[in-house]
Parts: structure tokens; sequence; C-alpha cells
């Protein structure tokens, strides 16, 4: 699942500079193992990956500025 790797390499980014905390992190890697293994549970094809994490990134910063 090499497509998740950008959205990773930013979050290890933020964590870095300080701006979200390890257990942040956590969070945010288990979400995305739980969203991957029910996908392939479900036996939902991955060609829509490439979409749902390209605009992940952009996704969730919007969402933490609203906060």
């Amino acid at each position: 699942m090499s497509v998740v790797n950008p959205f990773t390499l930013n979050l290890f980014e933020y964590r870095r500079c300080g701006e979200v905390s390890d257990q942040q992190v956590i969070e945010a890697l288990k979400s995305v193992e739980t969203y991957l293994f029910r996908r392939w549970v479900c036996k939902v094809p991955t060609n829509a990956l490439n979409k749902v994490f390209e605009t992940l990134h952009s996704e969730v910063l919007r969402g933490v500025n609203a906060f």
C-alpha cells in the first residue's frame, strides 16, 4: 500500500515540527490501517485509493483548521 506513503510522510513531518503529538500520529495511523483493512475484507477494489489518499492530507488540514 505505497499509496499511503505521501500522507504518512506528511504526518511524520508534522510530528517532527511539533504540530501533532505522538498520540495523534498513532491514532491517525490506526485509522488508516482500519480503513484499508475494512476495504480489503469487503473486497473493495483498490483503484480508488490513489484519489482518497491524494486529497486526504488537505482534507485533514481543512478539518483541523476548522477548530
